[in-house]
């Protein structure tokens, strides 16, 4: 079978080349002659113009891509963004010199904002339109790739939609948070030690001691009635995690619809130990890896099933974007004020 365009296309057939501001005269008319020869709808011509960072051309200098960037807030997460637009010429679609271009970008602005507290832009984000979206029937929730340009695989993870349905991709560049600022806890822990610990997921009704075991802890914990606990404990997922075969600390999963995503996802409640009117949080980080980890194997790749797992925090923290050990990322405050954090299953995607 015969493919109207190349799939591929080598390294060798195209060049991709920086723009820099400001445009010469010859290249506007030659950009500007590019979007009128492929009809493209490019609203503002020339603010446009002046966003233009990369360009592709062939081995005979015909131009056949460009990208260009603008600053912007997030949909939803609301963060300052660098938004980054590809236009390929229609017989060049079908392959992956858009995810190149990108790349290059996408790696040039990181650089940039490397070491830079205050870089105007703390990620990187790219919306696919909407027609592109409805031939696919579904989208994958988390996209990683890597082409020679970039020093480390670049994932870009799915943060909200427009108000047309085109979804919204976000990559944060990865900085070190400010370790002198006060946070809240819920993923990341100043010890993360656990001596002689163990990892249980407990189907309840399996063990009656272990789970009178844990109604206690929680009832305790959470200072509510015993009764209420164990009807509430039948509706949840539940793992624990020992220190010298005592519980310490309950995750207990529920699924939920986030409209943010449109999609579900399990909700993530730790539950740590007292002890004289502090809660015990070490091993908290290494708990979610596991808990992650088994509800992964569990659930990836299952199309039309919970596609993730998030958790809240009872506010704003310091955390980095994305949490370097559990892999969740911010994901926006709620309207109460509480910070939501995600991650999504491996291969999840979503039917549009």
């Amino acid at each position: 079978m015969k493919h109207r365009w190349p799939l591929f296309l080598s390294m060798h057939e195209f060049r991709i080349t920086p723009v820099s501001a400001p445009l010469a005269k010859a290249q506007r008319d030659k950009i500007t002659a590019f979007w009128e020869s492929e009809n493209a709808q490019v609203t503002n011509p020339e603010k446009r113009l002046e966003e233009v960072a990369y360009c592709a051309h062939t081995e005979d200098g015909k131009l056949i891509a460009l990208c260009s960037y603008h600053l912007g807030r997030g949909i939803y997460n609301e963060l300052p963004l660098y938004f980054m637009r590809v236009f390929v010429a229609k017989d060049y679609r079908q392959t992956l010199l858009a995810f190149n271009l990108l790349a290059h970008l996408a790696e040039s602005l990181a650089d940039e904002a490397k070491g830079n507290l205050i870089a105007k832009g703390v990620g990187v984000a790219a919306i696919l339109e909407t027609d592109i979206v409805k031939n696919r029937g579904t989208i994958e929730c988390c996209r990683t790739f890597q082409f020679p340009i970039n020093k480390r695989p670049l994932t870009f993870v799915l943060t909200g939609y427009t108000s047309t349905g085109s979804p919204e991709y976000c990559h944060f560049f990865e900085r070190v948070v400010n370790s002198s600022k006060p946070h809240n806890s819920g993923e990341k822990d100043s010890s993360d030690s656990l001596n002689h610990s163990a990892f249980q997921r407990v189907s309840m009704g399996q063990n009656p001691s272990l789970d009178a075991s844990i109604a206690s802890f929680l009832a305790k914990e959470r200072q509510l009635e015993l009764e209420s606990v164990q009807a509430y404990l039948q509706q949840k997922i539940i793992y624990v995690r020992y220190q010298d075969e005592v519980i310490v600390t309950l995750g207990l999963l529920a699924p939920k619809l986030l409209p943010e995503i449109n999609a579900i996802f399990f909700g993530l409640n730790l539950v740590a130990a007292s002890q004289e009117g502090h809660k015990i949080n070490s091993g908290a980080s290494s708990f979610i890896e596991d808990i992650f980890s088994d509800m992964n194997v569990r659930h990836s790749g299952k199309l039309g099933e919970a596609v993730g797992i998030y958790n809240l925090h009872s506010g704003k923290t310091s955390l980095p974007l994305i949490n370097s050990r559990t892999r969740f990322h911010f994901q926006g405050l709620d309207n109460e004020g509480r910070e939501l954090r995600l991650r999504y299953f491996d291969g999840a995607k979503l039917v549009v």
